[in-house]
């Protein structure tokens, strides 16, 4: 890496949506190579990893961290803002906490000039234009913020080995939108998520990704020309476990973990839309009823249909906030080993 493509130091303004972490990056816009979040995002992939490696891993970050960087939309027409999104081994194509968390820090703190007193704020993500309703208190200030998250729809139900019990099966969702998530009922695993240790569930989290990726391998017909694309995504994207909440204000409690090791403290934005598309497909949820999601924080979203047309495409409306948590500048030292981050 060489000084010309690093600068000393980056900004950040940190948030918490439900307990998850949302780095807000303010000043790496101009770093990316592209006219669109999308062109952004691939040029962070490939040419300005480090960005995503130091803000991301150890000793800025951790394993769980998550980040948003601040970009120019396409089209200032369509769009208020762009955002490209990231993690310690990647870079989503949409985010529904992180979206959250940006806009509060937009709403809060006036990080998009002209914005602070939008109404609707549009957000380009490299997957999809998200429009962000902002709900406000007596007072003016940020009540929460309502997005409405790209259609997903039930693409197949995969029945799959149960990951603890030889020769026994579990049956489970598998949800296609700008990612793929797989869903399964805690009764189908014969786990009780909120009783359960976390190590136990990412276990079951992670034999589960095993399985999906070998029953993609092994039926590929399932999905036809989408099957390569479903076995990319899934190599690391959400896959929740569904379960009784401990609240008495939500109708489900979420395990939701992600890529190797990861676990969502959130309820997690993208697990929410592919819920609220299983339960309207299968007629457990109707337009105009909201529900409470659980997250393994104690937290909660809440999550209605926006959008239920013929085809099986179902849009959802999430409802939460994030909460700023602070604010930093990390430096970039040319000496420092760690400059671009580190795992364990």
């Amino acid at each position: 890496m060489t000084q010309e493509s690093r600068p000393t130091a980056l900004a950040t303004l940190d948030t918490h949506v439900a307990g998850e972490p949302a780095r807000i990056v303010l000043n790496a816009a101009e770093l990316l190579r592209g006219e669109t979040p999308g062109a952004r995002r691939e040029d962070l992939l490939t040419r300005q990893s480090w960005i995503r490696t130091g803000l991301m891993r150890e000793p800025r970050g951790h394993r769980d961290m998550f980040g948003v960087i601040v970009v120019p939309p396409s089209d200032p027409a369509t769009a208020d803002v762009g955002a490209v999104y990231m993690e310690h081994d990647g870079c989503p194509m949409t985010c529904g906490h992180g979206t959250i968390g940006l806009v509060s820090a937009i709403i809060e703190r006036g990080i998009v000039p002209g914005l602070e007193r939008a109404d609707t704020v549009r957000v380009e993500a490299p997957g999809a234009i998200i429009p962000v309703a902002v709900n406000r208190d007596a007072r003016g200030g940020l009540a929460s913020v309502v997005l409405r998250q790209p259609a997903m729809r039930v693409a197949a139900r995969p029945v799959l080995p149960h990951p603890e019990r030889a020769g026994e099966t579990v049956a489970a969702a598998l949800l296609q939108g700008p990612t793929w998530v797989l869903l399964v009922e805690e009764s189908e695993l014969g786990v009780a998520i909120a009783e359960t240790a976390t190590e136990r569930l990412l276990e079951l989290v992670r034999s589960l990704r095993g399985s999906v990726l070998a029953w993609l391998e092994t039926r590929p017909s399932e999905l036809g020309a989408d099957a390569s694309e479903a076995a990319q995504h899934l190599a690391g994207s959400p896959i929740g476990i569904l379960g009784a909440p401990t609240r008495d204000d939500c109708a489900v409690r979420t395990f939701v973990g992600f890529g190797e090791r990861s676990i969502d403290r959130s309820p997690c934005g993208t697990a929410v839309s592919a819920l609220v598309a299983l339960r309207a497909s299968d007629g457990e949820l109707a337009p105009g009823d909201w529900i409470g999601i659980e997250a393994v924080s104690g937290e909660r979203f809440d999550a209605a249909i926006a959008e239920h047309p013929a085809d099986g495409n179902v849009a959802a409306h999430i409802r939460g906030r994030g909460y700023i948590t602070g604010q930093a500048e990390f430096e970039f030292d040319e000496a420092d080993p760690f400059a671009e981050g580190f795992e364990l």
